[in-house]
């Protein structure tokens, strides 16, 4: 596991992230030497495009690491502006002979741990290789979701799908799971548009029910009791029946029911009393 500290008021963005795994995954199929060498503290940081913490009090002399050019190359000519274009560090840790020796980087998260200070978190080789192929299953499952025709199914396919995507963090890489977040979003967005369209579409057919039971020979009727092939909301009965009423001015009572796997609804509405009762009943197995 990596870590790597940036000076940054901002967190990086997907391209960001991208763009620092891509650098990374080019040293490591070049598979560049890791050079370490003592250098005298006031020499060391004069080198051009070295990176250090600058709160940070190095030792002297200090420890600096270079990767894919000597340490002897650079010190011959420390102004020389190639020098910020590669990974040129002070740091006292441990380190590969070569970057092919890494094998694999992904970066697992990118957080604030101080003000203007952001932690990268990183992991090599097989840890990598094993969030790789769990990213790699998540998306499988994620497609197969994405591919299903619009249902009550769908959507909570994708509701356990969002929870197991945040209990992710930390073990797929940060890019990729933030890529299925938002292509969950995407089928949420997509329920609540399909939702909202068929709420009109159910509220028209409710109220024309209502309308055409009462009409004729019906106004002598008394009530009302029906089990409509509409989306079972207690809001969406309710308010369907008060527009009914409103409407066409008629006292009657009424009692609805509507169903789907999950529950049953039921709304009544009495006039003589001015109010209704809503109810949801949860079935397990179905209606």
């Amino acid at each position: 596991m990596s870590t790597l500290l940036t000076l940054c008021q901002k967190s990086c963005t997907d391209e960001q992230l991208t763009k620092i795994e891509d650098i990374c995954s080019e040293y490591i199929r070049r598979n560049v030497a890791v050079y370490g060498k003592d250098v005298p503290l006031r020499i060391a940081e004069t080198i051009r495009g070295v990176r250090r913490i600058f709160e940070e009090k190095y030792p002297d002399p200090v420890r600096v690491v270079s990767v894919g050019i000597p340490l002897e190359t650079i010190l011959a000519d420390i102004s020389n502006e190639k020098w910020e274009s590669i990974s040129i560090e002070f740091c006292g840790g441990t380190h590969v002979a070569k970057t092919g020796d890494i094998k694999e980087l992904v970066i697992l998260s990118e957080e604030s741990i101080a003000k203007g200070i952001r932690r990268i978190l990183a992991i090599t080789g097989h840890d990598a290789e094993e969030a790789c192929r769990l990213a790699n299953d998540f998306d499988a499952k994620l497609r197969k979701v994405e591919g299903m025709p619009f249902s009550l199914e769908k959507l909570t396919f994708a509701t356990t799908l969002k929870g197991e995507n945040a209990n992710n963090k930390g073990n797929i890489p940060a890019v990729r799971r933030s890529q299925f977040t938002e292509r969950i979003k995407a089928i949420e967005s997509e329920a609540t548009k399909i939702a909202k369209e068929k709420a009109k579409v159910d509220e028209k057919q409710i109220i024309s029910t209502i309308s055409k039971y009462f009409e004729g020979d019906g106004e002598r009727r008394p009530g009302m009791v029906a089990a409509l092939a509409v989306t079972p909301d207690p809001k969406l009965l309710g308010a369907s029946i008060l527009t009914a009423m409103k409407k066409w001015k008629r006292k009657k009572s009424v009692y609805l029911l509507a169903a789907d796997t999950a529950k049953v609804v039921h709304v009544c509405y009495v006039p003589t009393v001015r109010s209704r009762w809503l109810s949801v009943l949860t079935l397990i197995g179905g209606p």
